[in-house]
């Protein structure tokens, strides 16, 4: 209807959205990849959950020259 939501702010400390994806709470992973190659597969579970238009949870501490660059979930 021409109304549109801002999920996450971005700033700096912050940085850009890599990805987005839809999952219910129980039973589902997701793995992220850095462009350095590292990788780590948590628990949709242990995310913290928060209200819209908030700035994000750390998922994966990267070294300051490393990126994140893919993000898949398993259902």
């Amino acid at each position: 209807n021409g109304r549109g939501f801002i999920d996450i702010s971005t700033d700096d400390r912050n940085g850009g959205v890599v990805g987005v994806e839809t999952t219910s709470k129980e039973g589902g992973e997701f793995v992220t990849l850095s462009k350095a190659g590292y990788s780590l597969r948590t628990a949709v579970e242990e995310v913290s959950v928060l209200s819209r238009n908030t700035k994000g949870v750390e998922i994966m501490d990267l070294n300051s020259d490393d990126e994140l660059s893919k993000l898949a979930l398993f259902e």
